[in-house]
């Protein structure tokens, strides 16, 4: 399944001006993004490389995720930290529902402009998140579980999955408040929830950062 012909459009608009994040500065491209109208090359440059993945990383959330995910067992260990298997994916299912504004936020907790620009010139690399890595907006101690079953959690992650994409395709102007990186238009979100879902797979064995 494509993304819509508007996400896609404002996905190009949204690669024109991206960061580099090896000096946290803005490039313009002035060339056209031949892969937005769906060539298939080697980037010419960070910024086209950058606008170039972006279609892989949506794909992935759209198609191969939630299939990945299918193959949790209940009893399947992480490599670290305290959320069990249907913890993580309901802890998963929150994150979503702040990425599609259905949680709305009040206020950032990151509140220093350095830091913050520097986290959200991360979200744009293809490094990973570190091991143990914990939100300032998470309790020490993971949430109850909501979900009778991890099937039933799952589910409901899924649709909250589908509602970030159908919000962005509604408006794709819009920019929903993250606690932690700020406002995030969809290439932003894209590329912050893909490195969210790919930190938890690689947790419990599903998927390697290779």
């Amino acid at each position: 399944m494509k993304f819509s012909a508007i996400c896609a459009a404002k996905l190009k608009q949204d690669c024109l001006n991206t960061i580099d994040p090896l000096v946290f500065q803005p490039i313009l491209v002035v060339k056209p993004l031949q892969y937005c109208g769906g060539f298939s090359f080697p980037p010419p440059n960070f910024a086209t490389h950058a606008c170039y993945m972006m279609e892989d990383k949506i794909i992935f959330l759209k198609e191969e995720f939630v299939p990945l995910l299918r193959q949790l067992q209940p009893d399947t260990q992480p490599a670290w930290g305290k959320m069990d298997a249907q913890k993580m994916v309901e802890h998963l299912r929150n994150a979503f529902k702040v990425a599609n504004g259905k949680v709305q936020i009040d206020q950032m907790i990151t509140i220093d402009d350095v830091h913050l620009e520097k986290l959200r010139a991360f979200i744009m690399t293809d490094k990973p998140f570190r091991e143990n890595t914990k939100s300032p907006a998470l309790p020490d101690d993971p949430l109850p579980k909501r979900f009778d079953s991890l099937s039933t959690a799952i589910d409901k992650m899924e649709v909250e999955l589908q509602d970030v994409f159908a919000a962005y395709a509604a408006n794709p102007d819009l920019e929903i408040l993250n606690p932690v990186f700020g406002k995030l238009n969809f290439t932003q979100q894209v590329a912050l929830l893909y490195k969210h879902v790919t930190h938890h797979l690689h947790q419990f064995g599903l998927k390697s950062h290779a």
